[in-house]
């Protein structure tokens, strides 16, 4: 029971490289070494609301035309789970006036605003016109993906903002497609998405492929891909059964039961 000289790691080994996200397990190692104090990344200063005047808090019960607002909470939990302490700037009417000035208050003192809802074409939907009306450069309006096609990525200098899709699905997507991505980049991470090829144990099939599909599922230990009830963009209780995101390609309506997908875990 004797641990030999060298046998851990020698002088000279890299213990970490730069921008892999600290894990449990790397404390261990951090510690072993006597690095009790490490240079790490700043993290971005980061505040979400929500846009739409049918939107209530989840304490509130609905009128009629209302909704509960669970964007919010859904993104604030996502962002909890990548360690990111994060600013709720509440429930915006659909004024492109009230849209305006919180949105200038905010982007004073965070990094990066996530907005729920208003990012499309419609009559209320009115954070491009706003982004733009404060110098903001839209970089991305749309992301060929279902669901989740409308969606804003804007910049000004160093400020950043998301304008994500109002549907609970869709915004879930978005974030982990493309918010959760960028916010681990833009802090110095070299973290890759982690996806799993699987075998699907249904048929599935698809109206609709003129974009690249995103579909709830339930990946199992075999790596079986199990379908599970999904309904489209609103049916966020779908997320209750599953644990992973198939990706189905564009132009793709059928895949057999027994072949392979591309799944990622969340």
């Amino acid at each position: 029971n004797i641990c030999e000289k060298g046998e851990d790691y020698r002088k000279g080994d890299i213990l970490l490289t730069k921008g892999v996200k600290i894990s449990p397990a790397h404390i261990g190692i951090l510690a072993g070494a006597g690095a009790s104090e490490v240079l790490v990344s700043k993290t971005p200063k980061i505040d979400i609301f929500a846009t739409g005047t049918e939107l209530v808090e989840p304490a509130s019960k609905p009128s009629l035309g209302q909704i509960r607002n669970s964007n919010s909470y859904q993104i604030i939990a996502q962002l909890q789970v990548l360690g990111i302490p994060t600013n709720y700037g509440g429930i915006i009417s659909d004024d492109i006036n009230l849209i305006s000035d919180n949105f200038i208050k905010s982007i004073e003192i965070n990094d990066i605003i996530i907005i729920t809802g208003g990012a499309s074409n419609g009559d209320f939907d009115f954070v491009p016109v706003m982004l733009r009306n404060h110098g903001f450069e839209i970089l991305v309006d749309k992301t060929g993906i279902q669901p989740g096609n409308p969606m804003i990525f804007s910049r000004k200098n160093n400020k950043f903002c998301f304008g994500l899709s109002g549907n609970p699905v869709s915004s879930f997507v978005q974030f982990e497609l493309f918010v959760k991505p960028f916010i681990m980049k833009l802090m110095g991470s070299n973290l890759r998405p982690t996806r799993i090829k699987g075998i699907l144990s249904h048929d599935f099939h698809r109206k609709k492929a003129h974009r690249f599909g995103i579909i709830p599922v339930k990946l199992c230990d075999d790596n079986k891909i199990e379908e599970i009830d999904f309904h489209g963009s609103a049916h966020i209780n779908a997320f209750a059964f599953a644990n992973a995101l198939m990706e189905v390609p564009e132009s793709v309506t059928h895949i057999k039961e027994g072949d392979g997908a591309y799944v990622r875990p969340i």
